[in-house]
């Protein structure tokens, strides 16, 4: 619904139709670093939607009870059982992908820790014991062989005490940076867990001392050869040395300033070789705290150069299968090649991450899978289900084909950050239906003609031209939410309680518009028979009232700046629905406002369309569903497209096509799971 606020016109009430090598240091609140972090909501049960999607039947695994579910009653679609371990697997893919990543890339590291092993094992058997093998020593001798090469490895293992350093180090910036925030709401907000955030920072020191330790000159081939690779140009080799040697040298100075310093004030300016045991032992301590233990390591952007570089030659060494492969639902992942063959089943990941799922998470998944199933059968029986096997064969050739186009083009880029899917498989399990349905309907939205478009297209092309063509929208947006976003945790009741609070705040609205019309039309009326109009209450100008109205009512939240260092971006602040108080894109607003095309599918909510499109300049529109909550939203200014599209050009036309086709699958998925036989969502 919308109100002008100046010019009431008759109203009638209506319900309102963000890798691992992320950088380790909490410079800013996790709101601020990871805005699009936070969990999904759940709406009430009268506002949710029935949808879901299914892969084909896969046999094997353990057998699974299929009358009971640690999720509840068992969600059933049209008769037939979409197990725990689908939805297990959902969760482990999506929420969880952080963590997988993580146990994926600690097989591998693992993996080349075996190699090395393996190799300097045949250096010492044929340099010390005259190529022999490890049978035909003595038992003397293999342990002699052990601990040599025990001793080889002992520089690629990381120093648990470094760990613990480096994790009190971040802690303690971010509590001196940000006083007033809980540190575990932030880095949950952030990593989901907190175990998964320490696992990150270990990981990444790990990483990093198997592959970079200490000087260049003793890195592993595979290290040198990756860098040099991925940076034929510029020689990072070098450039490690220098700022490495620069580095080392400063800290050997630092320490031993600090252990002169110590011994004068301490140990009456005795010599260290002169201590005793306990007192070096003190000494060291004193050192320690002055100076650091651990050499500084190098700057996080330089690693993470040099980490791509590494994990690409890793990645090219083995083959790496999920769910997109036809893996059946109790394996997540399996990887082989160069001497590895490992496999992780989805229990055993389940296990290791259900700390982290709430049941926001559980009904995020289920209402998925139940989406796709009801599509999927909906699409079976109007016969327009397209073989999946040539799909998804052409699918991977188009995938293998985008890893070319660089990270902004690849097919998982555009799945999990434009897109904002869970996962790559998510993405790919609607693409299978999305496809079949657009193959459906092309008939209906086949342009012969650029001067004669079908209906729907005709209808439709002013939602393209105003993205397209970069038309700006200025909105206020007073969130209603049922999360609570300062404690990153969903409010009991939050669904139901927002929804009354959205449409009470929204009388409030159209009350003092009501009031102000009233007065503005006495106004007029007496200046039109020449009289002063003095009313008995003076009310305040719309924009003036709003503004008060917003910062008091609306739950968008920034968190403090910090106390000392940078402040983050002033675009990353959300200033109670503000934004930058600029006019903005489609998709700028789109990402302000938390929305995605995966949400708009999964809910069947589209805000920012309703607001960029619907709601008319100087009118207020809402309440509009949103992933969070309810959006009530007062457009202050709308800037028309700079640019017209040619119907002549391909690209227009083919966006023209796919936002059409998008828009109405979206419908057709969610009108086949309220008109399926669901139970258990």
């Amino acid at each position: 619904m919308f109100v002008n606020p100046l010019s009431i016109q008759s109203r009638r009430s209506r319900k309102g139709r963000a890798h691992l090598w992320t950088t380790l240091a909490l410079a800013a609140p996790a709101c601020l670093v990871l805005a699009t972090a936070s969990a999904q909501e759940t709406p009430t049960q009268q506002d949710r939607p029935v949808t879901d999607v299914s892969a084909p039947a896969i046999t094997g695994g353990p057998a699974e009870d299929q009358t009971a579910s640690i999720f509840g009653e068992p969600l059933i679609v049209n008769g037939k059982r979409i197990s725990d371990m689908e939805i297990k697997r959902f969760l482990c893919y999506g929420k969880g992908r952080l963590g997988l990543e993580s146990l994926r890339l600690g097989m591998l590291m693992d993996q080349e820790r075996e190699l090395r092993r393996i190799k300097q094992t045949e250096r010492v058997l044929e340099e010390e014991f005259g190529g022999r093998t490890v049978e035909e020593l003595t038992d003397v001798q293999r342990t002699e062989l052990e601990q040599a090469v025990d001793s080889f490895m002992a520089r690629f293992v990381l120093d648990p005490g470094e760990f613990e350093v480096r994790l009190a180090k971040e802690m303690e910036s971010f509590q001196s940076r940000y006083p007033t925030l809980d540190l575990k709401t932030e880095i949950e907000r952030a990593y989901q867990s907190m175990d998964w955030w320490q696992d990150q920072i270990r990981m990444t020191l790990e990483f990093d001392q198997l592959f970079f330790p200490d000087h260049p000159d003793g890195w592993p081939e595979l290290s040198i050869e990756a860098i040099h690779q991925a940076s034929p140009q510029i020689d990072l080799v070098a450039d490690y040395q220098k700022y490495y040697e620069l580095r080392r040298d400063q800290w050997m100075e630092r320490r031993s300033q600090a252990e002169a310093a110590a011994l004068a004030e301490h140990f009456d300016g005795k010599p260290a070789e002169e201590l005793t045991e306990e007192q070096r032992t003190r000494l060291a301590g004193m050192v320690d705290e002055e100076a650091g233990k651990f050499m500084p390591r190098e700057d996080d952007m330089m690693m993470a150069l040099l980490r791509d570089a590494v994990q690409g030659i890793l990645n090219d060494f083995v083959t790496l299968k999920t769910a997109s492969d036809g893996l059946p639902p109790h394996l997540l992942m399996t990887i082989e090649g160069n001497g590895l063959s490992a496999e992780l089943t989805t229990e055993q990941v389940y296990q290791d991450m259900k700390e982290a799922f709430n049941e926001h998470d559980i009904y995020e998944a289920k209402l998925f899978l139940a989406l796709m199933a009801a599509t999927k059968d909906r699409l079976a029986a109007e016969n327009k289900l397209k073989p999946e096997l040539p799909f998804r064969e052409e699918l991977a050739e188009q995938k293998a084909a985008s890893e070319n186009a660089g990270t902004f083009g690849s097919f998982s880029f555009v799945a999990v950050n434009a897109y904002r899917f869970p996962s790559v498989e998510s993405f790919e399990d609607y693409s299978y239906l999305f496809d079949s349905y657009k193959a459906s309907i092309m008939d209906q939205i086949e342009i012969t003609d650029p001067n004669d478009l079908p209906d729907v297209l005709e209808e439709h092309y002013p939602i393209v031209q105003g993205i397209m063509g970069i038309a700006r929208v200025q909105s206020e947006n007073l969130l209603v939410s049922a999360f609570d976003i300062p404690n990153n945790r969903w409010k009991e009741n939050g669904w139901e309680q927002a929804y009354e609070r959205a449409m009470t705040l929204r009388a409030e609205i159209d009350a003092y518009a009501d009031k102000l019309a009233v007065q503005e039309a006495k106004r007029l009326e007496a200046e039109n028979a020449g009289e002063v109009y003095e009313p008995e209450e003076e009310l305040q100008p719309f924009d003036v009232w709003w503004a008060n109205f917003l910062d008091l009512n609306s739950d968008f939240w920034d968190p403090p700046l910090p106390v000392e260092g940078k402040a983050p971006p002033a675009n990353s602040m959300k200033d109670k629905g503000r934004f930058q108080g600029t006019p903005m894109t489609r998709n700028d607003l789109k990402g302000a406002l938390g929305e995605s095309p995966y949400t708009h599918f999964l809910w069947d909510a589209n805000a920012v369309d309703e607001i960029f499109f619907n709601v008319p300049e100087g009118a207020v529109g809402g309440p509009f569903r949103c992933p969070k909550g309810y959006y009530i939203s007062y457009v202050k200014k709308k800037v028309p497209a700079s640019r017209n599209l040619s119907l002549r050009d391909e690209r227009t036309t083919n966006a023209l096509q796919d936002d059409y086709a998008s828009t109405a699958f979206r419908a057709y998925a969610h009108e086949a799971l309220r008109n399926a036989e669901v139970s258990g969502l």
